[in-house]
């Protein structure tokens, strides 16, 4: 695997690290509207998702087989 695409995927797994760590953050903190809060979480939840799923696109990302062209494809 080259230089870059592990970079790639470290950062975008400590973004995501970072994403999950905000969430626990928010999760346990006073809103005066709990619909701000809810909000908040879901984008949280979905930003990290997105990044977890970036990460194993750039991880399987020149891989031949049907299992990493499913996986790129998908994500």
């Amino acid at each position: 695997m080259f230089t870059v695409s592990l970079f790639h995927i470290s950062f975008e797994m400590w973004g995501a690290l970072f994403c999950i760590i905000a969430l626990f953050c928010v999760s346990f903190s006073y809103f005066t509207f709990h619909t701000e809060k809810r909000y908040l979480i879901e984008l949280m939840i979905l930003s990290a998702l997105l990044l977890v799923s970036d990460a194993m696109a750039w991880y399987y990302r020149g891989v031949p087989g049907p299992k990493a062209y499913i996986l790129v494809t998908i994500f």
